[in-house]
């Protein structure tokens, strides 16, 4: 009987139940000899004693284990750590990766609000301060046509008391030769037919 066996990474890692990598770190740390295969592409192979692949059935270690070795995982537990899977997450870290995600997630939301609300601070000052623009505009056309209004009011005045200076005038100078005239004159005024009967 041979006192070793060729095998490929793959088969050593089938054989103890553990993954790729972790054969082909086994192999080096008992520094078994590897070979290239015949041709490109060929799997290496490893020489391995055949005392290395006997388990031992101790009640303290699992089937297929190896004294020294530290205990093998189910594959049936843990399938990440067969076929060179990445090894599974712990429950603690998941949950803290979890909660940084929540967080970022948080800050994102928080931070395109806050960007929205300075829009909307920016557009309410920008009216707000055409509304005061248009204001004082509004302001000025005020004062300018209460300007205007006084200044008629002004003349309409002093006409009113031209006027006013004049008929008084005229009642004095006719109360002055004593004359007065009748009231139909006074209510209808002259006609021609009144000077005709005068003459």
């Amino acid at each position: 009987m041979a006192d070793h066996e060729w095998m490929t990474y793959r088969q050593l890692a089938d054989r103890f139940g553990i993954g790729i990598d972790s054969a082909r770190h086994k192999a080096k740390r008992r520094k078994w000899q590897a070979e290239a295969g015949n041709y490109p592409g060929a799997p290496v192979r490893v020489r391995v004693p055949v005392l290395a692949l006997i388990p031992d059935r101790s009640p303290t270690e699992p089937q297929g284990s190896i004294p020294g070795d530290p205990p093998i995982a189910d594959p049936q537990v843990h399938p990440n750590r067969s076929g060179g899977d990445p090894p599974m997450i712990p429950l603690d870290r998941a949950q803290e990766m979890v909660a940084e995600a929540i967080a970022q997630e948080r800050a994102e939301t928080a931070r395109q609000l806050a960007e929205r609300d300075t829009l909307h601070l920016g557009t309410i000052e920008r009216l707000l301060a055409q509304a005061a623009i248009e204001r004082s505009l509004l302001v000025e056309r005020v004062d300018a046509a209460e300007i205007r209004a006084e200044r008629v009011e002004a003349r309409l005045d002093q006409v009113l008391d031209v006027l006013l200076s004049e008929r008084r005038q005229l009642t004095a100078s006719q109360a002055g030769n004593g004359e007065r005239e009748p009231w139909w004159r006074r209510w209808f005024g002259e006609s021609r037919r009144t000077k005709l009967g005068e003459g």
